[in-house]
This record gives C-alpha cells, structure tokens and sequence, in this order.
C-alpha cells in the first residue's frame, strides 16, 4: 500500500512537471511572437518582405532557440540577454545585409532612410543647449545648423552604402546613421556654405526667409514713403536674393570668420538693394535724419554702383572700416547699420547705459507708435496724469538720446573711421 502511494506522487509529480513544461513553453512561444511582431511594425519587416509569416517564423525560433533560464522573468538583465540572443537568430536568418544592397536604389527605401535620418537629427536640435549659427542665419522655428536635405541625406546614403556589409540587423542601421548625424549636426558655416554653393534648395530656402526678415527690417528701419514700403520690401528681398545666390553659386563671396559676419554682408546687401528700390519706385528720397525729429532728410544718391561699399569691411568684422566720412551717405548707413542690425560689439558701445531711450527711440521712429502708446507699453500699470507725464519725458528722452547716438558714433567712427567728420549728421 505504501509503495503504491510512493509510486502515484512520482506519476503526479511527472505530471506536475510536464505541465509547467507545457505551458512554460506556450509563454515563451507567445513571448517570442510579441517581440517578433514588435521589430516587425517598427521597421516594415513584413512591408520590405523580409518575412512572410509572424508564426511560421515564431515556430522556427521556438525550435532553435535554448530555453531561457528560470528567473529570467524575474531578472531583467537576463530576460534582455535571452532577448538579445532571440533577435540576433532572427536577424541571422534574415540576411539584411543583402535585403540594403538590394534596397540602396529604391526610392521607398532612400524614403525611408531620410525620416529615420530626420528623427534623428530632430532629436538632436532638441536636446542641444550649445550655441549655433542659427543665432544669426535662421528665422525661428526654422533651423540651418539642423537642417536635414535630401542632399545631405543623400551623401550620407552613399557614405552608408560603402560599409552596407557590416549591417547585420535594422539596429546596426539606425547605430550607422546615429552616429553620422552626430558626427554631422550642428552644420558648421563652412558645413552650409558646402550645400549651398552645391545649390541645394532646402538650405536655400531657410536663407531666403533670413533675407525677407532682414529686408522688411531694413525697409522699415530706413522708414521709406509707406507708399511704396510694401513694394520696395517685395523688390529688395527678391533682388538681394538673387545677388546673394549668384556670388555664393560663382565662388565670389568673402571667407566669413563667423555666421555674424556672414549675417553683416547679407545686411549690406538688403541696405544697398533698398536704396536701388526706391530710387525706382518715387523721385524724392526719405531717410531718417539724426538732427530732426520730425523731417526726414534728403539722400544724395551716387551714381555709381555702391555694392562694395561694406563688403571688405565686414569681411574684417568691423562695419566702420573704410567708411569715407567725407560722404554723408556712408556715414549714414554705417550709423542706421550699427544701430538697426545691432552689430556688435559697436551697438553696446553706442547705446551702453540708455537702452530704455534707444527702445523708445526705435518704438517711435521704426514702429511709427505715438509717445502715449509707448508709454503705455513701457509702464501699463499708468494712468491719466502719470501717462501725460510719461509722455513728456519720452519726447524729452528720445530728443536727449539723439543727440547722445550722434555724438558716440562720431567718436566711434573718428577713431575706426578716417578723415573729418564737420558738417556731417
């Protein structure tokens, strides 16, 4: 009798056993058809017919693959092994090294390499805290030091494709293309000036929107006939952008040290644009004058082309080089420059220790507000009185301030400048 009990626990625990083998084995199974499904909707196994079958497959891995160990489920360290293991079998199989040679000329494949590409350096413009060109060359939200073309996308592919052998699986793929964007990105300035003088459009089109901004900027700054602003806005932004395009495609630009100075030459390009412009649009000419507030002063405009008037000044990083102080014209556009374009480190210079006056000097000249509308922007907490106060110290502000740019600029130009200034601004 006793024997008999021994010997029916042995059966129930061989049972028991067999059991849990069995449904150990359905866990993995279903384990392995998750994670097999899984790699297959994140890189389109299934779409670039790689694999034909989710289950078909899932068996042939059950049969090769060595049961992970008991706690694995509980160790996650191992479970990420065993996994590790599972997916190299499953890549083996695959030949993906074959499935990119064969991939490299089609189009949903090279598509598909670009937005993995773009993932990436998005995620890289997010994460970056470091200075860049696009300080100065790119109008938010837009981006030049993280701009991804299909140029560069594809110099890349080509980069790629040379080592296409050692790419054993859609991880080694996106480790390659990882590690070239941030080998890449940020784009330096000689990096854009690359792709630029190559004439590729994407990183064309984010310096072409600077110019716009820079031109409506300028326009504005300038403060020409309203009539015409609209139209001379339009004509400066196309003609500099032309200009700009054509000396850049020919070789002919100047080395820029930094994208500031590189930003300087685009601004010189929109100042002399401006002044061709209107000198189409209307026979009388409006500047703003230094000396009175109310009337703007009439240009004498040079006869001859002045396109090169500023260019090797701003290739040496100093606006004020080589200005002849004997021409009004130049004196005024190396001041409105400086002032508008806020060209450092001459701006701090010129407005250190008034940059209230200077705001409300650009609020009432550039943004045409009335002296009461800036004082309500600059104290909104007024009323009544205190505006009609506030009022009366802004025109006196504005009037000190004049006189005060005036007289540090000519210092300024006097000693970075040449010759006498009397009888000028």
């Amino acid at each position: 009798m006793c024997c008999y009990i021994c010997l029916e626990i042995q059966v129930l625990k061989l049972f028991a056993c067999r059991l849990k083998q069995i449904t150990m084995t359905g866990t993995i199974k279903k384990i392995i058809s998750e994670i097999i499904r899984k790699e297959c909707e994140r890189y389109r196994l299934i779409e670039w017919k790689l694999l034909s079958s989710v289950e078909e497959e899932t068996d042939v891995l059950c049969s090769l693959l060595p049961q992970p160990p008991d706690d694995a489920w509980e160790d996650r360290e191992k479970f990420r092994q065993w996994r590790r293991r599972l997916l190299n079998l499953f890549y083996s199989r695959m030949d993906y090294a074959g499935f990119i040679r064969k991939q490299k000329d089609m189009e949903p494949f090279l598509r598909y390499l670009f937005f993995m590409r773009k993932r990436i350096v998005d995620r890289l413009w997010q994460d970056n805290i470091s200075p860049t060109i696009d300080a100065d060359l790119a109008v938010p939200p837009h981006t030049l030091a993280y701009k991804l073309s299909k140029m560069i996308s594809k110099d890349e592919n080509l980069l790629l494709f040379c080592a296409c052998d050692s790419i054993k699986s859609p991880w080694d793929l996106e480790d390659r293309c990882e590690a070239a964007c941030n080998k890449r990105y940020p784009l330096p300035l000689r990096g854009v000036f690359h792709y630029l003088e190559k004439e590729d459009e994407e990183l064309w089109s984010v310096i072409y929107l600077l110019v716009k901004k820079m031109a409506e900027y300028i326009v504005s700054g300038h403060l020409f006939n309203q009539q015409y602003k609209e139209e001379t806005i339009a004509d400066v932004w196309s003609d500099a952008s032309l200009l700009l395009h054509d000396k850049t495609v020919a070789g002919l630009l100047p080395v820029f040290e930094t994208a500031t100075h590189f930003r300087h030459y685009i601004s010189r390009i929109c100042i002399n644009k401006c002044y061709e412009a209107e000198r189409r649009n209307t026979a009388r000419k409006e500047i703003l004058s230094l000396d009175d507030p109310a009337v703007m002063s009439d240009v004498i405009f040079q006869p001859t082309d002045i396109s090169y008037l500023f260019e090797e000044g701003m290739n040496r990083g100093n606006p004020l080089w080589g200005v002849d102080i004997q021409n009004e014209y130049e004196v005024k556009c190396a001041f409105l420059t400086i002032l508008w374009d806020r060209c450092e480190p001459w701006y701090s210079r010129l407005v250190c220790g008034m940059e209230n006056k200077v705001e409300a000097l650009q609020l009432y000249y550039i943004e045409k507000k009335t002296y009461r509308e800036i004082a309500v922007i600059v104290a909104p907490e007024l009323s009544g009185d205190e505006i009609r106060k506030m009022e009366v110290k802004l025109r006196q502000d504005v009037s000190r301030v004049r006189k005060i740019l005036k007289e540090r600029f000519l210092e300024m130009l006097l000693k970075e400048g040449k010759g006498d200034l009397n009888g000028y601004m």
